[in-house]
């Protein structure tokens, strides 16, 4: 069995495709094509991340109008990375101490795998979050913004966490307290620094309602965090552990005694 090499169409023995005589793009060229928008748009995504760095105040306006979604999901992602990547590293730290008990405390292991994926769904699951109490609190104080522009405005705040959470995970490896004061406490707020730069990009408000705007946000989103953080850190506990201390085991346990 054999295939066109230029568009991919299977060929009976001898067959030759007419698909360049008939100016069908090949395949190679729809690849090359697709690579170089690839390029690009990497490209311009590095150029708004180095300005957004360097001119947060200045730069971040003009971003959040733009509204470009691919960039803007690309920083989302890229923090997601990031934060997965600490949770990874803690997980290592807390398998490192139950491994101190010898095979016996083998099938209470985290799972460094499920944490990574876990931590990525639950960045953007929070990021989105974000984004609906950005939309929303921009409408209510009367500014103009998109779905759009609110995920831009966002993504600003991506932009500082990226090296502020690589930081962490750098410093944890060295120093573990220092590690997660600097990738929460220094991420948080840097982080809602760089939101409030984003606030420059909502039309209609004025620079005091773009003030409250952050600080409404920041407030509504900690408590977001807390009650996120209680509901979905059972799911990262083995199944060995969340077994044992179930309350129909804790209750048989109980009455046993």
């Amino acid at each position: 069995m054999a295939f066109c090499r230029y568009c991919g169409r299977e060929l009976q023995e001898g067959e030759v495709c007419s698909c360049r005589d008939q100016g069908e793009t090949p395949k190679t060229e729809v690849a090359d094509a697709v690579s170089i928008q690839g390029k690009q748009i990497a490209g311009e995504a590095w150029k708004d991340f180095i300005r957004l760095l360097k001119s947060p105040a200045s730069y971040a306006g003009s971003y959040v109008k733009s509204g470009n979604m691919v960039t803007a999901i690309l920083f989302l992602v890229l923090q997601a990375i990031c934060s997965s990547i600490f949770a990874v590293l803690c997980i290592g730290k807390i398998n490192g101490l139950i491994g101190l008990g010898g095979s016996m405390t083998e099938s209470l292991k985290f799972s460094s795998v499920g944490a990574f994926f876990l931590t990525l769904l639950y960045s953007i699951l929070l990021s989105v979050a974000l984004t609906a109490l950005y939309l929303g609190g921009s409408k209510l104080l009367r500014g103009e913004l998109s779905i759009r522009q609110a995920l831009s405005a966002v993504s600003v705040r991506s932009v500082i966490l990226v090296p502020v959470k690589l930081a962490g995970c750098l410093l944890f490896m060295l120093n573990i307290p220092a590690g997660i004061m600097l990738f929460y406490c220094a991420g948080a707020f840097a982080g809602m620094g760089f939101l409030g730069a984003g606030s420059e990009g909502v039309d209609g408000l004025s620079v005091d309602r773009r003030t409250y705007l952050t600080i409404a946000i920041a407030i509504a989103f900690a408590l977001v965090f807390v009650l996120f953080a209680f509901w979905v850190f059972p799911t990262y506990i083995p199944s060995t552990i969340r077994e044992f201390f179930s309350w129909e085991n804790i209750i048989d346990t109980l009455t046993s005694q």
